[in-house]
């Protein structure tokens, strides 16, 4: 859970401090990754042939594992493992890219 937003603020910092219009889409991006998220529904309420690719939004299997252990149902691994996947991907990249861009950093005003 701590790791997506650590993923997303290295990427979209390091971004944002490069190209100046990022700023503007970073807002729209947080928002449909919000919107995307099954906090009102389930979601098992997702189509099966669409289910591994909407399990790809690592707040999916965040949500799903908070509301299996509140409701005490079985932990849905099947929402977990690809948004592990996806989490895991987006801090290696996320870490990498602000790595390589923070010589920049000092260059840019």
């Amino acid at each position: 859970m701590i790791c997506i937003p650590a993923g997303f603020g290295m990427l979209l910092s390091a971004l944002a401090i490069r190209f100046r219009d990022v700023r503007f889409a970073m807002q729209f991006v947080i928002r449909m990754l919000m919107y995307s998220a099954p906090v009102v529904y389930s979601a098992t309420a997702i189509d099966p042939t669409y289910r591994f690719v909407y399990s790809l939004n690592p707040l999916v299997g965040v949500i799903e594992g908070f509301r299996a252990s509140l409701l005490g149902t079985d932990i849905p691994w099947v929402f977990i493992y690809p948004g592990m996947f996806t989490t895991v991907l987006l801090l290696v990249t996320g870490a990498l890219y602000f790595r390589r861009m923070e010589r920049v950093f000092v260059d840019v005003s």
